[in-house]
């Protein structure tokens, strides 16, 4: 059975380019000419479109018919290339091991490809829901931040009193060297403030 192949699966198997002077090729050339060594590719490449590699022994004309060919001529070759041991056959099916061995290097090669891409993309994934995430945390760490009056604050209105307490706070620094403990924000600074006040009116 013809399997569906995919359309960039299609297009490639491996093909040694001395296979045309190799010993049990010379053997077929000798008997067919050059007509034999296309058909044998021909073949190859039919054989390379099954699930299994393998094709029948029955129904060789209408594929001797695609090949514009005698059907008595592809039977022909196809016994002396099971001669020759450039296939075998089970008297039900005939393959090429070689094809064989070469598809599972292909389908090998092919898995490693398709499991390396997985990797990849769960580790983009990974760096995605990461940054994600601590997008989110940032925001929602942000929601309950409060300004110099006590509102709740978030998104663009952080920035904007971010940068004021920076200006306060240099202001300050100036103004009130002594005031400002190491390290302290203007943030804190107006909260210790804040809970002083509040002491000293108890």
């Amino acid at each position: 059975m013809a399997k569906k192949n995919h359309p960039k699966e299609a297009y490639y198997f491996s093909h040694d380019k001395n296979a045309h002077s190799d010993p049990k090729i010379l053997k077929l050339r000798k008997e067919y000419g050059w007509q034999g060594y296309g058909i044998f590719w021909a073949i190859i490449e039919h054989m390379s479109d099954q699930n299994d590699y393998r094709l029948m022994h029955e129904g060789t004309e209408s594929f001797a018919y695609n090949l514009i060919i005698e059907n008595d001529l592809l039977e022909r070759i196809i016994k002396s290339c099971i001669k020759f041991e450039l296939f075998v056959s089970d008297g039900e099916c005939y393959w090429s091991e070689s094809l064989n061995e070469r598809m599972k290097i292909k389908a090998k090669k092919l898995k490693e490809k398709s499991d390396a891409g997985k990797q990849g993309a769960t580790a983009r994934w990974k760096n995605s829901e990461k940054k994600k995430n601590a997008i989110l945390s940032t925001v929602n760490g942000s929601a309950i931040q409060q300004n110099s009056k006590g509102k709740q604050i978030t998104g663009n209105e952080i920035k904007s009193e971010s940068k004021t307490y920076q200006m306060e706070e240099r202001e300050i620094q100036k103004r009130k060297p002594n005031e400002l403990q190491d390290g302290e924000s203007i943030y804190e600074y107006r909260k210790r403030m804040a809970e002083n006040q509040e002491t000293s009116d108890m």
